[in-house]
């Protein structure tokens, strides 16, 4: 099972409407505010209208990111921890789970539950703290627009 899957498609369709209600929103406040201005009746602050602004900036982000696969990448000189950064970033926030390693098998939210970043996937277990090449579905373009509606 690959991206995006049932769970994937969800969260796109989610993360498209909150995008298009924050759109109409934010066009509405821009149609009628001045008139309600004019008329007394309650004007959006200006303040709000810049928060509006942002979080409409927001949500269209969070539907750019939900359509493209999860990947990092972490860029910096040798020896400045970007091993340690990463292996932090992937520890898991509860006994109950990884962040590593989803099996397709069992169905989401399935993980291997000890899967760890320090003993399965750092080299540390050959004896070398060396920085872990670690890229996994990395892409530029968005490959699935046409496969989430």
């Amino acid at each position: 099972m690959g991206f995006p899957d049932d769970r994937d498609r969800e969260i796109i369709r989610k993360a498209e409407r909150a995008e298009n209600l924050a759109t109409d929103l934010a066009n509405w406040v821009a149609e009628y505010n001045q008139e309600r201005t004019q008329k007394d009746l309650a004007p959006i602050a200006e303040s709000d209208e810049f928060e509006l602004t942002r979080l409409r900036r927001l949500a269209s982000n969070l539907y750019s990111s939900a359509k493209v696969p999860v990947a990092a990448a972490v860029y910096g000189p040798s020896q400045v921890g970007k091993s340690l950064f990463v292996g932090q970033v992937l520890q898991p926030s509860s006994d109950d789970y990884s962040p590593l390693g989803r099996d397709e098998q069992l169905g989401p939210p399935a993980y291997y539950q000890h899967l760890s970043f320090d003993y399965d996937l750092n080299p540390g277990a050959t004896g070398s703290n060396e920085a872990t090449a670690l890229v996994t579905r990395f892409t530029t373009k968005d490959r699935i627009a046409a496969s989430t509606s």
